[in-house]
């Protein structure tokens, strides 16, 4: 990405989206979309600035020359706090230190500093807890209980518990409501984070096809090393969220293949990952839910009988109203906006 700061008037109003991700992760892509929709809601006359976290280091100088001391930072939501993604957090740290003055909100994250167990995640704890508390204007918000309470517990700085951003997304998509949904999608992770093993999968597909579960489809959030620009991130998140529309269920151990699952009224079976943001998520904001099941390990009969349940439902009968649970995120942006902070 590339950004014209000497075309950046000074004096305008400007919001900083910071540390946003460029590779083809469709979750981030979505939790960016809306973060930006959020934003926008708030502040439509002010200018919309991306720094994302590979350019971090290479515009910095050239950001602290633009940014205003009434300008907000906002920090992208997300699940790379803590020590698991090193780098994303070492730039988080150093954007806090660089604009002391300036109101900072961090968007929901899911926290892992190895919770102390680790050498390595204890240090890095120590580390972020001098640079957070030092700042005299820093909000947290954390997408889950555990993260929120692990935090809350460790640091000072104004903490709060929210849904993940792409929760801001569920009645504001336009996706086609006359879809025939036969498919089985299966949406699995390759990743550090992964915990559902391959076995599992083949398991699980051969399960499938044994019970005439023959219509699969295999999708991931992660498309791969391709590049996209900024204006095309809402068509690779509608193509992606089409597969979800189509499935009568989707099976996945993504966080953000549950919630894609979730915002498309898709019925959803979800395992669990390494960092437990999945279990989480579920049990912070969809445990009532009724087309979101949780497993808590590959079981055969489990599955199937999950499968069956949940093809039978009507989820557009299901009335939802997740708005309310944004009710202190939107409380600190309406502060900002009133220019009370």
């Amino acid at each position: 990405m590339t950004i014209d700061f000497k075309n950046i008037p000074k004096n305008k109003p400007k919001i900083i989206i910071a540390l946003s991700f460029e590779y083809a992760n469709v979750g981030d892509i979505a939790i960016f979309i809306a973060q930006e929709k959020m934003l926008r809601k708030f502040f439509p006359d002010h200018l919309i600035i991306e720094i994302p976290m590979i350019d971090y280091y290479k515009y910095i100088d050239e950001l602290k020359e633009i940014v205003n001391d009434n300008d907000l930072i906002t920090l992208i939501g997300g699940g790379s706090m803590g020590s698991i993604y090193v780098a994303a957090e070492e730039r988080r740290r150093h954007l806090i230190e660089a604009f002391p003055n300036n109101r900072i909100i961090s968007f929901p994250q899911t926290v892992d500093f190895a919770y102390s167990k680790e050498k390595e995640g204890k240090q890095e704890l120590e580390d972020s807890i001098l640079v957070y508390e030092k700042h005299p204007n820093l909000t947290f918000f954390f997408r889950e209980e555990k993260s929120y309470n692990f935090m809350k517990e460790h640091i000072k700085n104004q903490c709060y518990l929210v849904p993940d951003t792409v929760f801001y997304l569920w009645d504001q998509l336009d996706l086609p409501a006359d879809n025939e949904r036969k498919d089985i999608l299966l949406c699995f992770r390759d990743d550090r984070e992964k915990i559902t093993a391959e076995d599992i999968k083949q398991k699980l597909q051969k399960a499938l096809k044994k019970n005439n579960h023959n219509n699969i489809n295999t999708i991931d959030t992660y498309l791969g090393d391709i590049t996209f620009e900024a204006n095309e991130r809402e068509t690779i998140l509608y193509d992606l969220l089409s597969h979800f529309s189509k499935a009568k269920v989707a099976i996945t151990d993504r966080l953000h293949g549950m919630l894609f699952a979730f915002i498309t009224r898709t019925p959803c079976i979800a395992f669990d990952n390494v960092t437990h943001k999945i279990s989480a998520t579920y049990q912070t904001w969809l445990k009532d839910v009724p087309y979101i099941k949780l497993a808590d390990k590959f079981d055969e009969t489990e599955i199937l009988k999950y499968i069956d349940e949940l093809s039978k439902l009507d989820t557009n009968k299901i009335k939802l109203d997740f708005h309310t649970d944004f009710k202190l995120l939107f409380d600190e942006l309406q502060k900002v906006a009133d220019g009370e902070e």
